[in-house]
């Protein structure tokens, strides 16, 4: 027996839920370019970290399709000072072999709220993400309140601001 994933874009909307792997198709499919950070947050078991692996596996398994490579890295592994290198570390000298390629690498970054120690490194920035070739995103996953008063779009945005409007999109893991 199978339960699919779903979400909603508010943690308590009336908003009817969908699909999770729609709601990530769209939004790696955006006709609009400047969503490039997605921040799937969920309580405590909700499955975000089973969301996230599967999440890696559907991208390797559209790879045909889609030409996108998905890099899965467990932030909880981090702390806030090696978070900010965690991208060097999970890829090794693959990281210029990926640049090389030219295809978009979708990162998946799970456990952003279980930094050991805590803190608040800003993933997008300091792992250079924006040296990876066009239409790279970034999928991150926490709990809500790890992130409440905090400003999402500083911490976890690339660090050019878009004058479009907000590189992030903001989802919650509903519970199953």
């Amino acid at each position: 027996f199978y339960v699919p994933p779903y979400c909603q874009p508010r943690k308590d909307s009336a908003t009817a839920r969908q699909p999770l792997r729609e709601t990530v198709d769209a939004f790696l499919n955006s006709e609009q370019k400047r969503h490039r950070v997605l921040l799937l947050q969920g309580d405590a078991g909700t499955g975000k970290t089973t969301l996230s692996l599967l999440l890696t596996k559907w991208l390797w398994q559209d790879f045909a399709v889609r030409k996108v490579i998905s890099v899965h890295i467990e932030v909880r592994s981090y702390n806030a000072t090696t978070a900010e290198s965690c991208v060097a570390d999970a890829l090794g000298d693959k990281a210029a072999k990926l640049k090389e390629l030219g295809l978009p690498v979708v990162f998946i970054f799970d456990g952003y709220d279980e930094l050991a120690g805590g803190g608040y490194p800003r993933l997008w920035k300091a792992n250079k993400l924006g040296e990876f070739p066009a239409g790279t995103k970034a999928i991150i996953t926490c709990r809500p309140e790890y992130l409440a008063g905090q400003d999402y779009e500083t911490l976890l945005g690339p660090d050019v601001p878009d004058p479009a409007g907000s590189q992030l999109v903001e989802w919650f893991a509903s519970p199953f």
